[in-house]
């Protein structure tokens, strides 16, 4: 049998077994209920019995209280078989006696009459005892009231002090606020002091500086002068050179052309051919030809003659002589 079964069929067990409690219970209370009925109908037969048979006694003084009748019996279950009947045993026939009877109805309605003056005094007490609960309710909410009270001018002393508080803590942050605005101003003030003397000192070092740039500029304007002077003399002395160099070369040039010419007879002193020279590297000749001639052919032409028979020429090499004499032009004159 598996644990799940086995649990089951133990829950079905016990729902039994309980079932079957409850079952003996209400039986036994119903046996109960009915065994005591049986009882009072007994003695109540058994006393008029004897009220019959015996003489009439006086009533006691002291009468005792009515009992208080059986809760009536719980309904049982309709699953439930019905109770067992519990059939009196049946007292012997007793002479009806009507006297004993209405004394007994009247010993009844003054128990009953007594019950219901107990019962009118229970109830008179519960509402004394009600009126004096409201009233100790009554005073309750009146001391809660005035606790109430107390509690709203505690809250509003509490208050007071809270803003009185309150206004001391402002003022105490006011103070406060004001002494470190005092201290902010006395640190802006030292800062702004400090910022002018390092502005002061700054423009100090400022014109100084500006001062050792002029220095400097005008140092450096004067060298820069005397090297453009020193640059200039230099240039002049090399174009002198040059110039010098440039003329003797000419010269050489013009006294070689003048040395192979042939002046022609009738020659005018005054006149004068101007030619346009060619040369190679090294003096050789490349081309002559007249640029502007002298109105003399004749002399013209002995010119000519006079320049291709001169070269080659001396020259100079490089740079020089391929700005100067690579291609020049010359004058010659008859007198010269």
């Amino acid at each position: 049998m598996t644990a799940p079964e086995k649990k089951s069929r133990e829950q079905m067990i016990a729902g039994a077994l309980a079932i079957l409690m409850h079952v003996l219970l209400i039986l036994a209370l119903i046996f109960g209920v009915s065994w005591q009925r049986q009882t009072v109908e007994q003695v109540a037969v058994v006393e008029l019995w004897n009220q019959t048979t015996a003489p009439v006694a006086e009533a006691p003084a002291a009468e005792t209280e009515p009992t208080a009748p059986p809760p009536p019996p719980p309904k049982a279950s309709k699953r439930l078989p019905p109770p067992p009947k519990v059939t009196p045993s049946s007292p012997p026939p007793a002479p009806p006696v009507k006297t004993d009877l209405a004394k007994a109805k009247a010993d009844i309605a003054l128990k009953d009459k007594r019950e219901q003056e107990r019962q009118k005094k229970a109830r008179e007490d519960e509402r004394l005892k009600e009126k004096e609960r409201e009233k100790e309710k009554d005073k309750q909410k009146q001391r809660d009231k005035e606790k109430d009270k107390e509690k709203d001018k505690e809250k509003e002393r509490e208050k007071a002090r809270d803003k009185d508080r309150e206004k001391e803590k402002t003022k105490a942050r006011e103070l406060e606020q004001q002494k470190a605005d005092a201290r902010d101003k006395a640190k802006r003030d030292q800062e702004k002091a400090q910022e002018r003397a390092r502005e002061v000192e700054f423009e100090k070092k400022k014109q100084a500086e500006q001062e050792q740039v002029k220095q400097r500029q005008a140092a450096e304007a004067r060298l820069q002068a005397e090297q453009e002077r020193m640059r200039a003399n230099e240039a002049q002395q090399q174009a002198a050179g040059r110039q010098r160099e440039i003329e003797k070369y000419s010269d050489g040039i013009r006294a070689r052309v003048h040395a192979k010419v042939i002046l022609p007879p009738g020659v005018a002193p005054n006149l004068q051919v101007e030619v346009n020279v060619k040369l190679l590297p090294g003096g050789d000749l490349l081309d002559v030809r007249i640029l502007k001639g002298s109105g003399n052919a004749a002399y013209d032409a002995a010119v000519e003659r006079a320049v291709r028979a001169a070269t080659p020429f001396a020259v100079p090499s490089g740079e020089l002589f391929h700005q100067k004499f690579r291609s020049f032009e010359m004058v010659f004159k008859p007198m010269q």
